[in-house]
């Protein structure tokens, strides 16, 4: 993370027409201390200093401003782990669907695999199929009743 102590201050002041730049830091025993500089280096400290203060600015908006618990991490799980229960019943709807999609055609099952497996529309899979889209169309819903009807 960003550390968010500025070591230096930036100052400017026009004496006589002119403009002096002016840079103060604490050196390393503890004394402030306070710099001319050219225009150039004055330049690159602020534009050091807008980087400084756009890292702190990310900082802010994508780092997590709270401590999380095991707990907390568990709940926000992508993936988070399922009952006993759960587990059990989702084997018991696999093996039923496994059962209803074994009692179809070939032509079926190969027409639900080209729409929810490859995700492939109904025209591309008409074209594969040598078909009409409707016709297409007209399976895949069937199926889907049929699966419905018998889960």
């Amino acid at each position: 993370m960003f550390d968010n102590r500025n070591p230096y201050t930036l100052r400017h002041e026009v004496v006589g027409g002119f403009v002096r730049y002016y840079v103060s830091f604490v050196d390393g025993a503890g004394v402030r201390r306070e710099t001319k500089v050219s225009r150039q280096i004055y330049a690159e400290f602020r534009r050091f200093k807008k980087i400084e203060r756009n890292l702190r600015r990310w900082d802010e908006r994508y780092v997590e401003q709270s401590e999380l618990t095991e707990m907390e991490l568990h709940k926000r799980a992508f993936f988070p782990d399922k009952t006993v229960e759960e587990t059990v019943i989702e084997s018991m709807q696999i093996r039923q669907l496994r059962a209803v999609l074994q009692k179809l055609s070939t032509i079926q099952r190969r027409r639900l695999f080209l729409r929810y497996e490859l995700r492939l529309t109904f025209e591309e899979i008409a074209e594969k199929e040598h078909c009409k889209r409707q016709a297409i169309q007209q399976c895949v819903s069937r199926v889907e009743k049929e699966i419905k009807s018998q889960l």
